[in-house]
């Protein structure tokens, strides 16, 4: 992030800033005592499986690694989140959408796994599941579409991504209460509401992303293609650890029950 990026308004005798130190490090600790308390979960969900599927108690050396791994990535990947976001709130404490970006980088430690995992800890996991679920749909979906449309100076350009991103923020419930009705009452209706509403978000990302693209080829500054760079490299690598774990995660689900 340099000087490129827009400064946040110099506020009269600092208080918009302590305010906005103080709603970062509660979440932040937040975030950071959901990882730690989140690890006993992690540890019950290698011998069993990770997901609403249970696998046998003593299962083979294959899934036990498997699954092993997968907690090994969701862990890592939410600390070092929560370390780039310590990073930027450290490096651009005045900088808007460095802080913007702060903030979403802990949202992201949390939705990584450690939500679903702690709730392994409870009576009710299926629940906690669909709850990390629908809140990820909710704030995170439209959070990543803000952060397409505004990043690097935080003004949308080009100007129809403005529209896009508030789209983001009326197509996010109604997937969240697609969902919510189809895990209640599964019919054909309620599946091709959640087909519908998967399909709407999805044109909305896809729009933010030409946007991010049209800004990069057309508008950006020599300083900006380079911050753009970077989180669309960060992307990338998120998208394909992501597509390497799924492979043999969705891999066990054909596995017999025994």
């Amino acid at each position: 992030m340099t000087g490129d990026t827009m400064a946040v308004p110099d506020p009269k005798s600092g208080r918009w800033l302590r305010q906005i130190r103080a709603a970062w490090y509660a979440a932040a600790l937040l975030v950071l005592a959901v990882v730690v308390l989140a690890v006993p979960g992690y540890i019950r969900a290698i011998p069993g499986g990770f997901s609403v599927i249970q696998f046998a108690v003593n299962p083979s050396p294959v899934v036990f690694t498997l699954n092993a791994f997968s907690a090994l990535i969701s862990v890592g990947t939410a600390l070092l989140a929560l370390f780039l976001a310590f990073l930027l709130f450290l490096r651009r404490p005045t900088d808007r959408m460095a802080l913007f970006l702060s903030f979403y980088l802990l949202a992201f430690g949390v939705f990584t796994g450690p939500i679903e995992s702690l709730g392994r800890l409870t009576d009710d996991y299926d629940a906690i599941y669909n709850l990390s679920v629908i809140l990820f749909v909710m704030i995170f979906y439209p959070a990543t579409c803000f952060l397409l449309s505004l990043f690097p100076d935080g003004r949308f350009t080009p100007k129809w991504s403005r529209p896009l991103a508030i789209a983001s923020l009326i197509t996010a419930p109604v997937s969240g209460i697609a969902y919510l009705l189809w895990i209640n009452t599964p019919s054909r209706h309620q599946a091709t509401l959640l087909v519908g509403s998967s399909i709407l978000s999805g044109i909305v990302v896809l729009g933010v992303l030409y946007a991010q693209f049209y800004r990069y080829r057309r508008i950006a500054s020599d300083q900006q293609r380079q911050q753009i760079k970077w989180v669309v490299y960060g992307l990338a690598v998120m998208l394909s650890v992501q597509i390497a774990v799924a492979v043999p995660y969705y891999w066990t689900f054909t596995l017999p029950p025994d």
